[in-house]
């Protein structure tokens, strides 16, 4: 039940075996018909955010763990049963399910294990540790740093944490973690420059279910600039797997595995300047039923973004660019509009789904006059694969016909994957 709060220049690093927890033991249990009860649970904390349908205590940040494995949090007493529980705030009483008798029974208390939301803090490191079971609420996280200056955070396991593991600040340097089984998001960040994400472990992350569009998923930043995001295996995330939302600018995502996401597995929205390239993206998208949101790479309403050099195979759609009425940037006075995109040189492997641009607003002029184009790109497609361009489907020949992919590669199939 650790809370700090780092000065200038501190560094914290675990020997092995550090753990820092957000959890208290409960001991005392009260048989009551079917359920076991503790009694005098007075925590409570922030509620923020949305969540997934059937699944509306995500915003509530107390969990309950028996045994390190994190039960549901059901919203009713009659809900409660193997697996679940049932926190009544006002009897300031929890339920089981299950019998507690000789396990180890904790729910999470503190908010953050690290936090930096006042003046700016600098230069912290934080190193070798193991923090897990932070109760913390809706887009924060369990180091809640976005107040933090050219912080390195590495070599960490993040796990269990009830929203964000790391919400980062301004220069943070976040290296070769496992961040995992967060119930929110692995990695997050608001307004925080020249940040660098590398070698990190981001895997099995909004175990809470929180609403995947309300930024849920792997790793989501948000208006960032600088950003570079590399050499990170992003995977088995409930949402998009890598992700940077609202007035980015200058990001790079490069060399990152991302695999098996249930919604894209990288994602550019509303945005500017962006570099895709050199990554392995496979079978995402397939946590939604239709929608650019099964796509490997989807840039939404984004300008000036290049997509290169990565190998796509077996994801629920390909490269899409889509647009819809986003409105328009304030900061850079720019409307959020897909313009001088440029997707070339890219490996796609798909069965199904498409490949190409998307408009909803009944105005060709996004395939005809904004310079967006695909290039030298390499195709391998199933028998239920085709492209997308001028607001219809498109065979391959179409797809050359209309100025696309002229120097492109097309073979088909010879088995669909194996998934």
């Amino acid at each position: 039940m650790q809370s700090i709060r780092p000065r200038n220049g501190d560094s914290f690093r675990g020997e092995p075996g550090a753990v820092l927890s957000g959890a208290r033991l409960l001991t005392v249990f009260t048989r009551m018909g079917k359920y076991w009860t503790a009694n005098g649970q007075r925590q409570q904390g922030v509620r923020e955010g949305r969540c997934e349908s059937q699944n509306e205590r995500c915003t509530y940040p107390e969990d309950v763990f028996i045994d390190d494995e994190r039960l549901s949090h059901v919203a009713s007493l009659s809900a409660v049963g193997h697996g679940t529980w049932f926190f009544d705030y006002d009897a300031d009483r929890i339920y089981l399910g299950d019998d507690p008798t000789g396990r180890r029974v904790e729910t999470s208390i503190v908010q953050s294990a690290f936090e930096a939301t006042g003046e700016p803090i600098e230069g912290v490191t934080i190193a070798s540790l193991t923090i897990e079971k932070y109760a913390s609420a809706g887009n924060t996280g369990a180091i809640l740093a976005p107040n933090a200056r050219n912080w390195t955070i590495a070599e960490n396991e993040i796990r269990w944490n009830h929203a964000t593991g790391i919400a980062c600040g301004a220069g943070s340097r976040v290296v070769g973690n496992r961040i995992h089984h967060n119930g929110q998001a692995g990695i997050g960040g608001y307004k925080a420059a020249d940040v660098v994400i590398e070698g990190n472990d981001v895997a099995y992350n909004n175990t809470a279910h929180f609403d995947p569009y309300w930024g849920a998923g792997g790793i989501k930043m948000v208006a960032a600039q600088r950003l570079t995001v590399r050499g990170n295996t992003i995977h088995h995330n409930d949402g998009p797997g890598l992700w940077c939302d609202y007035e980015c600018l200058g990001t790079v995502f490069e060399n990152n595995t991302v695999e098996d996401n249930a919604q894209s597995g990288i994602f550019y929205e509303v945005s500017f300047g962006g570099t895709i390239r050199n990554n392995t993206v496979r079978r995402n998208g397939f946590g939604v039923a239709n929608g650019p949101a099964r796509a490997g790479i989807l840039v939404a309403a984004s300008a000036d973004v290049s997509v290169y050099g990565n190998v796509l195979r077996d994801n629920a759609s390909g490269i899409l660019a889509y647009q819809e009425n986003r409105g328009r940037s304030e900061t850079y006075n720019r409307p959020f509009a897909v313009e001088n995109l440029d997707v070339h040189d890219n490996t796609i492997s798909m069965a199904s789904g498409s490949t190409g641009l998307i408009q909803r607003l009944g105005d060709r002029s996004y395939y005809l006059s904004r310079n967006n184009r695909f290039e030298r790109n390499r195709y391998e497609l199933g028998a239920d694969a085709s492209f997308i361009w001028m607001d219809a489907p498109r065979s391959p020949a179409e797809w050359m016909s209309l100025g696309q992919d002229r120097s492109g590669s097309f073979t088909r199939q010879s088995t669909p994957p194996a998934r």
